[in-house]
């Protein structure tokens, strides 16, 4: 035996980089100027933890008062509760939390729902498409998916050997994004045979609201080819203009779409309403318990989800709901406020940069397409690793740059085919709003910067 042969990594293990909305951060952080960023390529939210979750752990954290634990608490200081396991499927408030949350943000009676928690939406796409699209390498029952999408679909199912086809929205110059006709759609999943189509509400990366009547035609077409309807609601609520009610899977009813109830599912996350980011916690919903069950067997590998996480989101269970809606309204007017003023200073500093009509999530779509100074060869991603690695524009006398992250990847593209992300940049509203607001006094500088060096 050779002892000097070493294999190191698998060759798909070594393919592999930072995702898009990953990439310029991890790219900053390997630069030794000490350079300030505004940080808008990533969702990381700024604002505080909701406060009842927050009451959630700090009720953990203290344990309880027994006589040993007294004693212990004098002789090496406040002891607090064991973090045990719970149950796969999560602490039953902790599943009454998130019901309690689709019940008070949608027009649907939760007691026939089923609620999985897993570790953050992540975990919860990761298991969906394990139950909905084929087996590992196989081409059968993939995902159907409406570009441009959250770039995370894509990387999860390559990971678990899952296929993900798409049908294309597109971006006109006033920033609306349309999504496919009823015929292309209808077109794609005879083509295709997909397992499931995901719906992204409030969508991420364009902003998009979905409407019901759009929900519904995506519907009746699940039910017509015998596919789950699956809807990401991570940033339920967040759209002001329908009063805090998102487009949610969860209205939709047999009555408007004949067959629908038994075929459909969430992806839930903490992580945007609750703004509890770093507590990775979420959950899979479904009204199918066939679905539900196979679902926390397939994940009973990982044991359970983050427990103290878990806690804070018990904490919603019994929480009054018009208390929850005053919350999703005040989210919502924050971050409406913020993209308009934003979107438009955009586009007052930089003429003919086209940038998504602002919607219910927290992110912008910024396209150059019309910007006729940029040189042929512009490339988003190469100007998002521009900035990342050497961008610096004084604010205030002070270096300063802008992450950003490119959205190639948030197109499920064909070999050959020309990317639509080529040009555009998705900007999140994650950073504290003084950051923020520097945004378009720092995107047409660096974009000069960059055109000049090609």
């Amino acid at each position: 035996m050779n002892s000097n042969k070493k294999r190191d990594a698998s060759d798909y293990f070594k393919s592999l980089k930072p995702t898009a909305i990953r990439r310029a951060s991890e790219l900053f952080l390997k630069r030794d100027d000490n350079i300030r960023c505004v940080n808008g390529s990533i969702g990381n939210i700024s604002l505080p933890v909701h406060y009842e979750m927050w009451n959630g752990l700090a009720e953990l954290v203290n344990g309880d008062r027994s006589v040993l634990r007294r004693v212990y608490e004098v002789v090496f200081g406040r002891v607090p509760k064991p973090i045990k396991y719970s149950g796969t499927v999560g602490i039953d408030e902790a599943r009454e939390g998130i019901l309690n949350i689709i019940a008070a943000t949608t027009t649907c009676n939760t007691k026939d729902l089923y609620a999985h928690v897993t570790a953050g939406g992540s975990e919860a796409m990761i298991l969906m498409m394990l139950g909905c699209c084929g087996n590992p390498g196989e081409d059968k029952y993939p995902l159907l998916v409406f570009d441009p999408t959250y770039t995370n679909y894509m990387e999860l199912a390559e990971q678990i050997g899952r296929k993900v086809v798409s049908v294309r929205r597109k971006l006109s110059d006033d920033g609306i994004f349309t999504i496919p006709s009823e015929e292309e759609i209808d077109t794609a999943m005879e083509q295709h045979n997909p397992g499931a189509a995901l719906v992204i509400i409030e969508d991420n990366p364009t902003a998009h609201s979905y409407t019901k009547k759009e929900m519904t035609t995506i519907g009746k077409l699940c039910v017509k080819h015998g596919i789950k309807m699956v809807s990401d609601e991570a940033y339920r609520g967040m759209n002001i203009s329908n009063g805090g009610r998102s487009a949610s899977v969860w209205n939709l009813t047999d009555d408007d779409v004949p067959g629908i109830v038994g075929n459909r599912a969430s992806i839930e996350s903490g992580s945007k309403w609750g703004n509890l980011c770093g507590g990775r916690i979420g959950a899979l919903v479904t009204d199918s318990k066939s679905f539900h069950d196979s679902g926390v067997a397939a994940h009973s590998p990982s044991l359970c989800s983050n427990v103290i996480a878990q806690h804070a989101l018990a904490a919603m269970a019994n929480l009054d709901h018009h208390e929850i809606q005053g919350w999703f309204r005040a989210l919502g007017l924050y971050y409406h406020l913020l993209k308009n003023n934003v979107t438009q200073e955009l586009k007052r500093e930089t003429p003919g940069l086209i940038v998504s009509k602002p919607g219910g999530a927290p992110y912008s779509t910024l396209d150059t397409r019309n910007i006729n100074w940029l040189k042929p060869s512009f490339n988003a991603e190469d100007f998002v690793n521009f900035c990342a690695q050497y961008g610096s524009v004084l604010i205030d006398g002070e270096p300063t740059t802008l992450l950003l992250s490119p959205m190639a990847d948030f197109y499920n593209v064909d070999p050959g085919e020309e990317n639509p992300g080529r040009t555009q940049a998705r900007l999140a509203y994650a950073a504290p709003p003084e950051d923020l607001y520097l945004v378009p006094k720092l995107f047409y500088p660096l974009l000069r910067q960059f055109n000049d060096q090609l």
